[in-house]
């Protein structure tokens, strides 16, 4: 498990996560957008396969079938919720 800072800029706020850093990103994906509907009381999208998640570290999209480690992604990363 690592420690994240995930930007969500449609909501205007941050938010900090612990991630099991060897799931796949798709289901993390999952996990963090029920997690801040459910803290924010606001519905979860329609079409979640839109949604991805960026590292602000790497300057990149993450791929949705790797893991973070696959990707570089470390403890107090910042990602971005798009």
């Amino acid at each position: 498990m690592i420690l994240v800072d995930v930007e969500a800029p449609s909501l205007g706020r941050d938010y900090q996560f612990s991630l099991d850093e060897n799931s796949p990103v798709e289901l993390l994906l999952d996990e963090i957008v029920e997690m801040i509907s459910q803290k924010e009381h606001c519905e979860i999208p329609e079409d979640k396969e839109q949604l991805c998640l960026c590292s602000r570290n790497r300057g990149k999209i993450l791929s949705r079938k790797k893991t973070l480690a696959e990707q570089g992604v470390t403890g107090a990363d910042w990602l971005i919720l798009l």
